[in-house]
């Protein structure tokens, strides 16, 4: 509604209205913003009738009047900024502390028939009442209403569980829906599962009080005594028990039980047939008033050739191995697959009628799984065995006594032993033989040569000098392992002025080139000299020229020639190391046996000086079967 203005314009007096006055009154009333109006008088609004118009004047807030029945003030709050009323109807924010006296802050059901009336506690001064950071919707927990807590921690040094009727001792037991109390025992009693498994109960203690019937216990972290036969335990029958027993110690001790990783057997001292089937060290003394049984036994297949490596399956479990060869002198060069440990002790037991020949630092062998007999292959006769023990140190099959097993009996083998201990010409089986002109004499000794005969070249230019058993007295192969060893150290050697060949090992001749024989052979002009590896069958020869350095002059050389059982190799060592093989023309056949010894043929040369010392020598054979 637009109210209408006088039609003068008159400003008026001080104390009278003009006409611009009553117009600035129609302003008011017709919407126009006009002057700040400041009433100092009381204005009355009906019911309904004072309006506040939002900002664009399109829609307005009706101010109505409950139904009061006397005058009441509505007082507005003193506020320090702009601000916003609060209504019932409308989801505000209060963004200042508000107090409710107690009792009038109440919370409406959602039907809004009842409410929560919050009535605080005499408290006597200001308390904070914090609620917790909810996740998720969730219900306040209250004293006496039944309610399921979840997700809950009970600090027991801080909370008392009680209930209407307790005593000492009594404890919480589930009822299958809920923890209740469940009163302590009569004297003496322990608490156990019932008969069919199903709930606890209390039980008298049986058998004189030391037997726990039909239940599992647990004790925790604290110490359990026993008196002596008191700590009985019960067969899975309940018919018998095991009574512990202790000793009369006179302080305490701790019996530690092992760390098993699965369920194992105690071992009992008087208790026979049990098996360790564990690595057991003892670290003390231990004495054994029976025999030991080695009943871990195996029975490989047949040996029908050579083995290196050899691993029978449960090798690594098994302390016997039973070896059956088919044939003479099956070799086995090493024994294992580099898997096992230091200690490991192993009986390897022939139980054919064949030889076993176990052979030394044998290369056809991995490394860490070969024998070390102190330079000497090992025989296994028939119906005899060996204990053999892995050094991890070494990484090698030990012997105990190896000298034990390398001398044979007479029945299965040759030995000859001869340490030079004076020039005298002869023994019992080899013969001395000095050069024509020259001298074959005893020497002081030296430290690990005790006995030493020194050979001068004589005056002849085609002289001869040896020392052995040169003769026609032994076959090589033909089922028979046969080792030549010699020790010697040269004068001089073989020049242009003073020529002459020089041969150690199985030979059939002291004055010339053997017929049958295999042996080393040395001269200045062959080999650049070095030594020569030779086989002679009827003459014919097989030469093997060694890489080594070559031979000096006032060194001591051990010098073994080994030849195999079958007669088809022989292997040829300077100081323990390989120099070498023949393979073709060893004497093996009826009419070609041949000896053994060491000799040297003059070719050029009248002065007699001198020319080799000859130390010991030593001759090995091994049979197959007996004679």
């Amino acid at each position: 509604m637009v109210w209408k203005k006088v039609t003068n314009s008159d400003t008026g007096t001080a104390d009278l209205f003009g006409g611009n006055d009553m117009d600035k009154v129609s302003d008011i009333f017709s919407g126009v913003d006009a002057d700040d109006i400041d009433f100092n008088a009381d204005i009355k609004f009906r019911s309904g009738k004072l309006q506040v118009a939002n900002p664009a004047n399109t829609f307005k807030y009706n101010v109505t009047a409950a139904a009061i029945a006397a005058d009441r003030t509505l007082n507005l709050p003193l506020i320090t900024a702009t601000d916003t009323l609060a209504v019932l109807g409308l989801a505000q924010t209060f963004t200042a502390a508000q107090t409710f006296n107690s009792s009038l802050l109440k919370l409406r059901n959602p039907a809004d028939t009842f409410s929560y009336t919050v009535v605080p506690a005499a408290i006597a001064a200001n308390r904070n009442l914090t609620l917790p950071l909810l996740t998720a919707d969730d219900t306040l927990a209250t004293e006496a209403f039944i309610q399921t807590l979840t997700n809950k921690t009970i600090n027991a040094s801080n909370n008392t569980i009680n209930d209407t009727s307790i005593a000492t001792g009594d404890l919480l037991k589930s009822n299958g829906t809920k923890f209740v109390r469940f009163g302590k025992g009569t004297a003496s009693q322990y608490l156990r599962t019932n008969a069919g498994a199903t709930d606890l109960e209390w039980a008298t203690i049986a058998g004189g009080g030391d037997v726990f019937l039909g239940q599992a216990n647990d004790h925790g972290d604290f110490d359990n005594s026993f008196k002596d036969n008191r700590l009985r335990i019960w067969n899975p029958a309940d018919t018998f028990r095991y009574t512990i027993t202790a000793a009369a110690i006179a302080a305490d001790r701790v019996l530690n039980l092992p760390l098993t990783t699965t369920a194992d057997t105690l071992a009992a001292l008087g208790m026979s047939s049990q098996t360790w089937t564990g690595t057991n060290i003892y670290q003390g003394k231990v004495e054994l008033n029976k025999n030991i049984h080695h009943t871990g036994a195996i029975s490989p297949t047949q040996i029908t050739s050579d083995q290196n490596n050899y691993t029978p399956t449960n090798f690594l479990t098994s302390n016997v191995i039973r070896l059956d060869a088919d044939s003479s002198f099956r070799t086995i060069t090493g024994l294992g697959d580099a898997t096992q440990t230091d200690g490991m002790r192993i009986i390897l037991r022939n139980i054919s009628a064949n030889t076993i020949l176990l052979s030394n630092q044998n290369t056809a062998s991995t490394a860490a799984n070969r024998f070390d007999f102190g330079g000497y292959d090992l025989p296994l006769f028939s119906k005899s065995e060996v204990s053999v023990t892995y050094d991890g140190t070494l990484a090698r099959w030990t012997c105990t006594v190896p000298t034990t097993y390398i001398v044979p009996p007479m029945n299965m083998g040759y030995w000859y032993f001869m340490d030079r201990q004076t020039g005298s010409t002869a023994d019992a089986t080899s013969v001395v033989t000095a050069a024509s002109g020259g001298t074959a004499t005893g020497i002081v000794a030296e430290a690990k040569h005790t006995g030493i005969t020194r050979f001068t070249s004589g005056t002849s230019a085609t002289g001869s000098g040896s020392w052995g058993n040169l003769g026609n007295q032994l076959f090589l192969g033909n089922s028979c392992h046969w080792r030549y060893d010699t020790v010697i150290k040269i004068d001089t050697l073989s020049d242009g002025t003073n020529t002459y060949v020089l041969r150690c090992g199985f030979l059939d001749s002291g004055s010339a080139e053997p017929t049958d024989g295999v042996f080393f052979r040395y001269t200045h002009s062959v080999n650049s000299g070095k030594w020569e590896l030779v086989a002679r069958a009827n003459s014919v020869e097989t030469v093997t020229n060694a890489t080594n350095t070559a031979v000096a002059a006032a060194t001591w050389y051990r010098l073994t020639v080994i030849v195999n059982p079958a007669g088809t190799l022989a292997e040829f060592f300077q100081d323990g190391v390989s120099l070498g093989t023949v393979a073709a023309n060893i004497p093996t056949a009826a009419s070609r046996q041949t000896g053994f010894g060491n000799m040297f043929l003059k070719s050029a040369g009248t002065a007699d000086i001198n020319f080799v010392q000859m130390d010991s020598m030593q001759v090995i054979g091994y049979w197959n079967t007996s004679r």
